[in-house]
Parts: structure tokens; C-alpha cells; sequence
């Protein structure tokens, strides 16, 4: 695994890509082996589930943890939203 992440580190640096080394994250099965990944002789974090292209992924496919994170996302954006609406509303009485 630590190779196949190098070789598309230098290849992707030939064609002007990098990988930003504070977000490049590991996610493993359990056949995989536990071992420690280097990319460019640092180590990459080793994760459990991540947040890709705005769902949570796991290697479960558990979906409970995306359905409590998009639950309380929702709670936030109406609180939030009602606060606003009562802040405009008591200016408007003004």
C-alpha cells in the first residue's frame, strides 16, 4: 500500500499535482495490513471513516453515524436560521 501511495505521489508531482500531506488520510479493512504508511517519509493518519464528497464512509458501511451527522448538521442550520428570522423580525418592529 505504501508503494501504490508513493508512485502516485511522484507521478501526480510530474504532472503538477500534490497531495496536501495535512488531509492525505488512511483507511484500511482488516485484511490490510495494520502497518504504518509513509508518504514522503511521513506518516499518514490511519482512520476509521472520513467525510467524502459530503457523506461519511466507513468501512462497515454503517450508516448510522451519517445519518446522526446529517441530523444534527440539519439542527444547526434551523437554529441558526430561526435566529436569524427572529433577529430580522425584531429589527423590522423597531
Amino acid at each position: 500500500m505504501e508503494e501504490m501511495v508513493n508512485e502516485l505521489n511522484v507521478e501526480g508531482l510530474k504532472i503538477g499535482l500534490e497531495m496536501n500531506m495535512s488531509k492525505t488520510q488512511v483507511m484500511v479493512n482488516q485484511w490490510c495490513d495494520a502497518g504504518t504508511i509513509k508518504l514522503a517519509g511521513k506518516s499518514l493518519e490511519r482512520v476509521e471513516s472520513y467525510v467524502y464528497l459530503g457523506r461519511e464512509v466507513n468501512m462497515t458501511n454503517n450508516i448510522t453515524p451519517e445519518i446522526n451527522r446529517k441530523t444534527i448538521d440539519r439542527l444547526r442550520r434551523r437554529m441558526s436560521h430561526k435566529q436569524l428570522v427572529k433577529m430580522l423580525t425584531m429589527r423590522s418592529a423597531q
